[in-house]
């Protein structure tokens, strides 16, 4: 009885609630650009404490870097080539600021692999994508 009760806990901390960390970024084509998800059980906004973007094969440059002190929760992010603007980046709840770049924007480009990384309390996933 003991073994099932645990087996299943252990099942549901990290179906649900992926034992404290963000869910890994699902990332979905749209057009040239890319959704990048970030829901928990595909409907509610995530506490994300810090957002990371970089070029694949070039990890320690990092093309954006945002943090969060008041436990800002996000859904997604829309991300294409070219020019984005930091101000898109809508939290649900909470606020971000840009670490790097110094300024508003950051620009991502064309047929360039990335990789994003989003971090809760310490507990990082990611997930890489390319545009188009």
């Amino acid at each position: 009885m003991k073994q099932s009760r645990l087996t299943l806990s252990l099942f549901l901390c990290s179906f649900v609630a992926g034992c404290g960390g963000p869910p890994g970024p699902g990332i979905q084509r749209y057009g040239k650009g890319v959704v990048v998800h970030l829901e928990t059980l595909a409907e509610y906004p995530t506490s994300i404490d810090r957002i990371v973007i970089a070029k694949e094969d070039k990890p320690d440059e990092k093309v954006l870097e945002a943090l969060s002190d008041d436990g800002a929760q996000i859904h997604r992010l829309m991300l294409h080539a070219g020019k984005n603007n930091f101000d898109d980046i809508h939290p649900y709840r909470g606020t971000y600021r840009m670490l790097i770049p110094d300024g508003r924007s950051f620009t991502l480009s064309q047929n360039e692999r990335y990789r994003i990384t989003v971090c809760k309390t310490g507990k990082c996933r990611s997930a890489e994508f390319i545009l188009n």
